[in-house]
C-alpha cells in the first residue's frame, strides 16, 4: 500500500506517493483535501511508486475527473519507465500531462 505526503509549493499541492498505488491508497481523499484547501493544481510525484495496479490507474482517472469538475488539474511527474509505458499503452498519457521531473511540472503550472 502507498503512503501519500502532501506539501504546498506556492499555490500548488504536491502529493508525494510512495509504495504501490492501488484503490486503497487514499489518493482520492488526498486529492479532495487538496482541492478543498484551495489548490487549483496538484502535482502527483510518482518517483517513489513501486507499482501501480489496474485499480490504481482507475483511481488516477477518477482523481483527474474530479479535478476537472472542480476546475482544477492534476499533473503527473517522475513515473517509472514501466509506469510510463502503461500510461502510453492505455493512452492515459493523452489524459494526464506527464513530466520527467517535479520542477518541470511546477514550472508548467506557474507558466499557465
Amino acid at each position: 500500500m502507498a503512503t501519500i505526503e502532501s506539501r504546498l509549493e506556492g499555490s500548488v499541492t504536491v502529493l508525494q506517493v510512495r509504495g504501490r498505488l492501488t484503490a486503497e491508497s487514499g489518493l482520492r481523499g488526498a486529492i479532495h483535501e487538496a482541492f478543498d484547501s484551495g489548490s487549483g493544481a496538484i502535482v502527483l510525484n510518482l518517483k517513489d511508486v513501486t507499482g501501480i495496479d489496474s485499480s490504481g490507474f482507475a483511481e488516477l482517472i477518477t482523481c483527474e475527473s474530479s479535478a476537472v469538475r472542480r476546475g482544477g488539474r492534476v499533473l503527473v511527474c517522475s513515473p517509472s519507465p514501466r509506469a510510463y509505458e502503461v500510461f502510453a499503452v492505455t493512452q492515459l498519457n493523452t489524459v494526464f500531462r506527464i513530466f520527467d521531473t517535479e520542477a518541470q511540472a511546477l514550472a508548467s503550472v506557474r507558466a499557465s
